[in-house]
């Protein structure tokens, strides 16, 4: 279940463990050039954060559609634009394996 934690911000919710609390991952709307270097636009685009095997991050941001993490510790975590670069099954993966890192 989504925890909407911020009252200033309502378009942002964590995900965390029932057991332990951790986040898993964190959903919001933000600027896209906040997120995409190379993106001009100031349009909010739907951003869903996930941890990762600090190992795998150089691989995992080499990949389209995957970014240094929004506002989030950028050596285990990566953000995701919900805008079908990334297939809906690959994201899936990507949030079962940040829940299963905890």
């Amino acid at each position: 279940m989504p925890e909407f934690l911020w009252p200033n911000i309502p378009s942002y919710a964590a995900f965390r463990r029932k057991q332990g609390g951790k986040w898993f991952a964190v959903i919001g709307s933000v600027p896209r050039r906040k997120v995409d270097p190379i993106s001009l636009s100031s349009q909010d685009v739907e951003v869903i954060n996930v941890k990762v095997d600090k190992d795998q991050i150089n691989s995992l941001l080499a990949r389209e559609g995957i970014y240094p993490a929004f506002h989030m510790n950028k050596k285990c975590w990566v953000s995701i634009i919900f805008d079908e670069t990334l297939t809906d099954t690959d994201i899936r993966r990507m949030v079962d394996e940040s829940y299963e890192s905890l």
